[in-house]
């Protein structure tokens, strides 16, 4: 498909991004005397129905309106569902769980996603896998085995991850985007970097099991990071050339994670200089969603009575 098959989808999706919420308006909602009253400064940017929806209810519906929009305009070919593998991931962990504890999962799942959740509960109940997308296959008899066998969710959970990066890489590599290809590399560098910071009194093994491979930084190279001790990782975050992200991992993991979300947005903004393709859009849908983070970080606060600055310790950085 040619690049320039995206230039109405991209024109519109420039009028979207011009009515997100900017810094000034985070502000304003960090500022907002109570939580009714931040709700009401939402509805006036455009937050349908958020004085009269619960919290939760009234995120999933914008986030689901952005997509249904970004569909209604983007090319059927455009692989913007990378952007919801993590979602269906999710949502295999915790239909596995419920299922294996015999709960309900509905009020659990996370939407919009590529597959239909209910889908994937009757594959799992009904050890049909095959109903299921291709990238969700081997993801979910494996899961399924790994659960069932070993009764351990801890692991589970770790191999679904891990089977959603390797599924997000798949599929970039088969659109052959650079872009594409890149943003899903930087992903992974974060995954595997906070894995590592997190794998003091890990074994090899499960080092080996976890981390994913990547071309930003071997693999390899960061397990015997891992294995030597935290000190040692963030040494060699900084020698892969991230010196900011070895700064913020010495501080906290808090700090690191702040550190990752600005690394991905600063990649993303690379889009705003384009035109045509389907880059563009994908930075909107990823920004919409970092944006409605932000307001559920700076809601739940203001519900519960938080201190500001704590609340804005907890923010990421806006697209816009």
């Amino acid at each position: 498909m040619k690049d320039t098959e995206f230039a109405y989808a991209v024109a519109y999706i420039r009028t979207l991004e011009n009515k997100m919420l900017t810094q000034q308006d985070l502000d304003a909602l960090l500022l907002a005397d109570s939580y009714a009253s931040a709700l009401h400064l939402l509805s006036e940017k455009g937050y349908r129905d958020a004085e009269e929806k619960p919290l939760d209810v009234l995120l999933k519906n914008e986030l689901e309106r952005a997509w249904e929009t970004a569909r209604e305009v983007y090319p059927a070919e455009a692989p913007i569902d990378v952007l919801l593998y993590q979602n269906d991931f999710h949502n295999l962990k915790t239909i596995l769980k419920a299922n294996a504890a015999n709960q309900s999962w509905q009020e659990l799942v996370l939407s919009p996603s590529v597959c239909d959740p209910q889908l994937l509960a009757d594959a799992i109940r009904e050890k049909q896998f095959g109903d299921l997308p291709d990238f969700l296959q081997e993801p979910a008899e494996a899961s399924y085995q790994i659960l069932t066998e070993y009764f351990d969710g801890q692991l589970m959970e770790i191999a679904v991850d891990r089977f959603a990066y390797l599924a997000m890489k798949q599929r970039a590599k088969q659109e052959k985007n650079d872009f594409l290809i890149g943003w899903v590399e930087r992903n992974i560098l974060c995954a595997n970097l906070e894995i590592a910071l997190r794998a003091s009194h890990r074994t090899k093994e499960f080092l080996e099991g976890a981390l994913i491979p990547c071309t930003l930084l071997d693999t390899d190279t960061l397990l015997l990071s891992a294995l030597e001790g935290r000190e040692s990782v963030i040494s060699k975050i900084a020698d892969a050339g991230y010196p900011q992200g070895a700064d913020a991992a010495t501080e906290s993991l808090g700090k690191f994670n702040q550190w990752c979300a600005h690394f991905l947005m600063d990649y993303l903004k690379i889009a705003k200089q384009s035109c045509f393709g389907f880059e563009p859009i994908l930075a909107f849908l990823v920004a919409k969603q970092r944006e409605i983070q932000s307001v559920r970080i700076i809601l739940s606060g203001k519900f519960h009575e938080m201190d500001v600055k704590i609340i804005k310790e907890r923010l990421r950085d806006l697209y816009v």
